[in-house]
This record gives C-alpha cells, sequence and structure tokens, in this order.
C-alpha cells in the first residue's frame, strides 16, 4: 500500500497522509526545516509501492518546484539619529522628533522599538546597501532617557534578532540656574560686600555652560557646572 514513507520531501517533513473520498487523493501538512534558505525544492513520491490491483509506479514522480526560506536575517544595526543636535553620536539631541538610521539585510523590511514596544513604524532597507530611515518624527518625545531598536523582517517573514540597542537622551529642557553665593562676601548682611572683584557659586544644570550677565549685559565669562550641578 501507500503510505507517508514512500514520499519524500526536501528541506522538511511531512506528517502522516490523510486520504479523502478520492482514493487517488491524499493530504498532509509540510513542516519546513528551520535555518534553511534554499530555491530549488520538490516532494518526491517513489516506486517501492503498489495500489489495490498490484500495480507499482515505473518512475518516481515529482512535485513542481518550490523555495524553503526559513532562514533568520541578520540583526540588524542602528548607527545614528537625526537630528543628534550635540556632539555627533553621543545620542544627546533638543530634537524630539526623530528619524533613525542603519543598515540591515538588503531588501527587509524594518521596523522600530522604543523600550522593548513596537511602534509599528518601518522602512525598507535599500536593495543594494541595506541602508535605511525609519522616520519616527509624527511622535514627538517627552524628555528622558530611550533604548531604540530595531528587528528586520525578510520576505519570507522571517524575523531577526533585535539589533543593539542605542541609548538616546532627550534634552530640550534646560534648568534655570541660581546663584547661592559669591566670594568674597564681606558684609554682614548676604549679598553686601566691599569686594569689587568676585566670584559666583551656584547650580545648574549638569554639564551645561553658565554664563554671568550683569545687569542684563552678557559678559562672556562662563563655567561648566559639574556632574553634580
Amino acid at each position: 500500500g501507500f503510505t507517508a514513507d514512500d514520499v519524500t520531501a526536501d528541506n522538511g517533513a511531512l506528517s502522516n497522509l490523510t486520504g479523502t473520498d478520492d482514493a487517488k487523493v491524499y493530504t498532509a501538512t509540510y513542516t519546513p526545516t528551520a535555518d534553511v534558505d534554499d530555491a530549488t525544492n520538490v516532494i518526491s513520491v517513489g516506486t517501492d509501492w503498489t495500489d489495490a490491483a498490484g500495480n507499482a509506479p515505473a518512475a518516481v514522480t515529482n512535485s513542481s518546484n518550490y523555495a524553503v526560506d526559513t532562514k533568520q536575517p541578520n540583526p540588524p544595526i542602528i548607527s545614528t539619529i537625526s537630528t543628534d543636535t550635540n556632539v555627533a553620536g553621543d545620542g544627546i539631541t533638543s530634537d524630539n522628533t526623530l528619524s533613525v538610521n542603519g543598515s540591515a539585510d538588503p531588501s527587509s523590511r524594518v521596523e522600530l522599538y522604543v523600550g522593548g514596544v513596537a511602534t509599528g513604524v518601518t522602512s525598507t532597507a535599500d536593495s543594494s546597501t541595506g541602508d535605511y530611515s525609519i522616520n519616527y518624527t509624527s511622535t514627538a518625545l517627552e524628555d528622558g532617557i530611550y533604548a531604540f531598536t530595531v528587528i528586520a523582517t525578510d520576505a519570507a517573514n522571517n524575523n531577526s534578532e533585535a539589533s543593539g540597542p542605542l541609548t538616546v537622551n532627550i534634552d530640550k529642557q534646560i534648568l534655570v540656574p541660581t546663584i547661592t553665593s559669591i566670594l568674597t562676601d564681606s558684609g554682614a548682611v548676604t549679598t553686601i560686600t566691599n569686594d569689587p572683584t568676585l566670584s559666583f557659586s551656584g547650580s545648574s544644570e549638569a554639564g551645561s555652560s553658565v554664563e554671568l550677565v550683569v545687569n542684563g549685559t552678557e559678559t562672556g565669562v562662563t563655567a561648566t557646572a559639574d556632574t553634580n550641578g
């Protein structure tokens, strides 16, 4: 009789055969082998079986060709954001409506994830270079630190692993600096002094450049706030 052992399937496995109302027709489920990318495959019916009348097939019968692609795309890369308004590549920006740029397998669809959550915003990688740019400018991000990742999906709907994260610090606002003391404060009352050559101390956003303004006029004299502000 005819069984599943009489059928072979390239780059995959068949389930047990199920008969139909037509004695010549059987169905089975084909499960492709993982991590394969092969455009040339057939299902073959061998000759080591006989029908009810004892007739054996004269030759192997092959199906039409089919492709198998279960191979995971390479993880994509995030290389830059735009606009990166601070030092290029440091991930600190005052632009809260961003585009994300990088590279992936050519022609793959690349989706942006923010904090591990899919945004639904995608771009198709260039068919030659694999370069992509995801336009995320329709979303205005609040000030804060975000982890951007991307996942690529190929034409066979195989998903890559997530890219390495790109940490982005959105900083559109700066803390208003304060002046807490002058040096030398010689008077008994704070800010009253007989010293005409002064230094000013206070607090501001860490790493910010602070300029002294006297009676509304910029002096050009600056200091950089330390890591504690």
